[in-house]
Order: structure tokens, then C-alpha cells, then sequence
């Protein structure tokens, strides 16, 4: 048990190394959380070694999860002509390999202090613990995308009947998104929203 305990100490130790020397060399990107709202992120201060690493091939943008999580950003994040796609990607991206690796750390350090069966049960969950964050962040703007697709579906039928009537009436497409935009609250309504802000920013409406 000894030598178990000795091996999860070296681990954990390099790991915590990793980690901080990730952080310092991750710190010149601190100027990407600057205006991430702390209560929706209040982690953020975390998140440098995960920039760091975004260094490395395996873990760039240019990989499969960072892809993907360009692919949802762009839906997610289309304002300003999609200037802030990649920036929220990142961010996300940074959160989850940051969180990844520290609880990485901390599970094995943590075992060592642990004797018998509990040594390993603090190994497994410390590494099934690591693989649910991984997951949950590689896949959450792709999770957020769904909530919001389902959630304006629920109430598309709603717009396209106010829209029809408006219309109906003598208005022009553009005048009745106006008005049904800010008929509501709702997320689709948020998003007409958003593009009525684009449309009085010069953006074509069909663009918009």
C-alpha cells in the first residue's frame, strides 16, 4: 500500500506542477475573462491553464472538441457579424481542460492520505469525477444549443401567426418583426431582438 500511496503522491505532484506552471504560463490570456460575468462563471480565475494548454495540438481549437464547440458558438453567438465566435468557444474550452486538470490533481493527491479500499474509491471517483467535467464542458454550448432550438420551437408557431397577421394587416415584414420582437419574453423573442439591434446597425434585413 505504501508504494500505491508513494506512486499517487509522484502523480499528484506533477500534476499539481503541471497545473500551476499551465496557470502561469496561461496568465497573458487573463485579458479573455475580463468581462465574463462572475456570477455565471465564477470559476474564471481557474481557466489560464486551460488557455495554455489550447497551445498544444491535442487540445487546440483545431481539434474534434474544439470544432465542435466553434460549430455551436457560431449559432450561439452570431452578434457583431460573429466577431466573439471563436472568443466564447475558447472560453469554454479553457473552463473545461482547467477544471479537468486540477481535479485530476487533487483526486490523487487526495489518496494519499486515504488507507485500504478508500484509497482506490477516491481514485475512481477523482477519475469518473474528471471524465464527467470533460464531457459536460466538451459537449455544453452543444447542450445549450438544443435547449434553445427546443425552446423556440415551443413557441415558432406563436410568431409566425402574429407575424401572418400583422402582415395581413398592410405591414411589412420588417415593421411586424418589430413589433412581435418586443411582444414578448421569451428566447426566440430575444434572439428578433437581436436582430432588430443588427438591423438599426445597417445589417440587411435578410442578413439579420
Amino acid at each position: 500500500m505504501l508504494i500505491v500511496k508513494m506512486i499517487c503522491l509522484a502523480i499528484g505532484t506533477v500534476l499539481a506542477v503541471l497545473f500551476i506552471l499551465l496557470t502561469m504560463r496561461g496568465k497573458k490570456e487573463d485579458w479573455r475573462i475580463e468581462g465574463v460575468p462572475e456570477k455565471e462563471f465564477s470559476d474564471k480565475e481557474l481557466w489560464a491553464a486551460g488557455f495554455a494548454m489550447q497551445q498544444m495540438p491535442m487540445f487546440s481549437m483545431d481539434s474534434a472538441v474544439g470544432k465542435k464547440m466553434i460549430s455551436a458558438s457560431a449559432i450561439l453567438h452570431p452578434e457583431n457579424g460573429g466577431r466573439f465566435v471563436e472568443y466564447w468557444a475558447r472560453l469554454y474550452w479553457a473552463r473545461t481542460l482547467s477544471m479537468s486538470l486540477l481535479v485530476l490533481a487533487l483526486a490523487f493527491c487526495a489518496a494519499v492520505f486515504m488507507d485500504g479500499y478508500m484509497l482506490f474509491a477516491v481514485l475512481v471517483a477523482g477519475v469518473a469525477m474528471v471524465a464527467v467535467i470533460y464531457s459536460n464542458g466538451a459537449n455544453e454550448m452543444s447542450n445549450q444549443l438544443q435547449k434553445r432550438s427546443t425552446e423556440c420551437m415551443m413557441e415558432f408557431s406563436n410568431v409566425v401567426s402574429k407575424l401572418t397577421l400583422l402582415m395581413n394587416c398592410g405591414m411589412i415584414l420588417k415593421e411586424a418583426w418589430y413589433i412581435v420582437a418586443k411582444s414578448k419574453q421569451g428566447i426566440i423573442y430575444e434572439l428578433m431582438q437581436e436582430a432588430c439591434r443588427e438591423m438599426d446597425n445597417g445589417m440587411a434585413s435578410a442578413e439579420a
